[in-house]
């Protein structure tokens, strides 16, 4: 192992996923892009697109980028509702 890269292959034990597919999930979050996810993540270019799909296909992935989707659905109603708190204290 590499120590100037992430340890890729230890598994976070909540969910079994290595360090690269949480990347993913992450990256793939940001703008629903699997090839350009893939590759922020630190997958090969010229795989990306396979290996996107078969991440895609994870039910372990799935759960993930529902999680993922989660957290920033309830961050972005968090925001709103510090917004319109704001908006009314001024009104």
């Amino acid at each position: 192992m590499n120590v100037d890269e992430p340890a890729t292959e230890l598994k976070d034990a909540k969910n079994g996923l290595v360090h690269k597919q949480k990347r993913f999930v992450w990256e793939y979050c940001k703008d629903h892009a699997p090839q350009a996810a893939a590759i922020r993540a630190g997958y090969k270019e010229r795989s990306a697109a396979v290996t996107a799909s078969n991440l895609l296909r994870d039910p372990r992935i799935q759960d993930a980028i529902r999680e993922r989707e989660r957290q920033i659905a309830e961050a972005a109603m968090l925001d709103e509702t510090i917004v319109l708190q704001g908006l009314l204290r001024e009104a």
